[in-house]
């Protein structure tokens, strides 16, 4: 779906940075690494806070001959870690590099885990399934199973956010790539519990990029969901929906980028706010030069600064962003190394100037290395990802 391109607010507007080397005179960050209870062959993490500063984390371990897969999750107290939990298990766990087990935390504390089953061992048969537990991750309620009533198809790539009460779940839906349909990818979203029943959820874009990630974060005016649009001439830009009083808005496109790809290139958006303040983060190879981006809003995504490009010579991509607590907004992401694939991030400082570019870890720069993920914790900030597939999980703590 074409979407219109949100105006720049001139109040919000920030000056357009390209550097070729590590600018800003930040000092560098501290690392330290956290010892976690993922077993060997664990992958594919995902992080999360609770509104205590207890963080979560979540990783998959593939079925094998001999063993159904499993999502899981542990809590990490003051303390140490709690024991972990098995959220699912499943022979025909769906396991893929770039839609992978995603967490959801409620303001109440509670915790949400989306995972996919493979229904048919075809190509394109998975079934999302959404779970909630308790604030203590002890007690499970039975999974929601979304788009029940369609076809096997595409369906993944979700994302979650709460607001009053609610948790607002976000997907794409293939209903419309199978036999006799219009071939075209949907984003749908869906309100739990309010209307759980009516878990085909409701229609947001009838035509998007067909395997990105989606981004959801709240404001204090509601949800904004973010994910990669596509046109019928193939262009694959950033756009974003926020939702209203009224309901959810038209898409708009963030940043007439202008990438056209005929195909997806599976790399979405990232998303984090704090009050009406916005951090979008995502990558494009428009004119064939890969870069890491970065826009702010300061009314709620509304409109959007001028985007800042990210030093990086040869990026990847595979984003995350945080807004931390004393105002910085780091992005962390992917790129090729001169023997590997690093794990960086740069970001902007608390005046708005660009941070210096800081390598955290190797990963590899193949798809079995998955996505970095991060989590705010209190004032610092929590990175984990896989280390060159399934050989273990990697997670740090980073200070500024």
């Amino acid at each position: 779906m074409m979407a219109p391109i949100l105006r720049v607010s001139l109040f919000t507007t920030l000056f357009l940075v390209t550097l070729s080397g590590c600018g800003g005179a930040d000092r560098p960050a501290t690392l330290s690494l956290v010892d976690h209870p993922a077993p060997p062959g664990a992958t594919f993490p995902d992080l999360a806070t609770q509104p205590d500063g207890t963080v979560v984390l979540s990783w998959l371990t593939p079925p094998t001959d001999d063993t159904p897969g499993r999502v899981q999750i542990a809590r990490r107290l003051k303390s140490g870690w709690q024991p972990t939990t098995t959220v699912a298990e499943h022979a025909r766990l769906f396991v893929n590099w770039a839609d992978f087990p995603r967490l959801g935390i409620d303001r109440t504390g509670e915790i949400l885990v989306s995972y996919s089953r493979d229904e048919t061992r075809a190509k394109f048969g998975q079934r999302i399934q959404v779970v909630r537990g308790n604030a203590d991750g002890t007690t499970w309620q039975s999974p929601l199973s979304l788009h029940e009533s369609q076809p096997p198809a595409e369906y993944g790539f979700v994302s979650m956010s709460p607001a009053e009460g609610l948790q607002h779940i976000a997907w794409l839906d293939g209903r419309d790539t199978v036999q006799g349909g219009t071939g075209k990818m949907q984003l749908r979203v869906l309100n739990w519990p309010t209307n759980d029943e009516a878990s085909d959820g409701q229609l947001l874009d009838p035509d998007v990029c067909s395997c990105c990630q989606t981004a959801m974060t709240t404001t204090d005016d509601g949800m904004l969901l973010a994910y990669r649009d596509h046109t019928p001439a193939e262009i694959r830009d950033i756009a974003v929906i926020r939702q209203t009083e009224t309901g959810w808005t038209s898409p708009a496109v963030v940043h007439d980028d202008r990438w056209k790809i005929a195909g997806c290139p599976v790399n979405g958006p990232a998303l984090d706010s704090s009050a009406q303040r916005v951090a979008l983060a995502w990558f494009t190879q428009a004119d064939d030069q890969p870069r890491v981006k970065l826009a702010i809003s300061e009314d709620g995504g509304r409109s959007f600064a001028e985007p800042i490009v990210l030093p990086d010579e040869d990026p990847v991509g595979r984003v995350s962003v945080r807004i931390l607590s004393d105002g910085r907004v780091v992005v962390v992401w992917l790129r090729r190394g001169a023997s590997n694939g690093e794990i960086v991030l740069g970001g902007i400082d608390p005046d708005g100037d660009p941070m210096e570019v800081q390598v955290l870890g190797e990963a590899s720069p193949q798809r079995r290395s998955g996505f970095p993920r991060s989590t705010r914790v209190n004032d610092a900030l929590w990175v984990a990802w896989t280390i060159g597939g399934r050989d273990a999980l990697k997670v740090v703590e980073v200070r500024f």
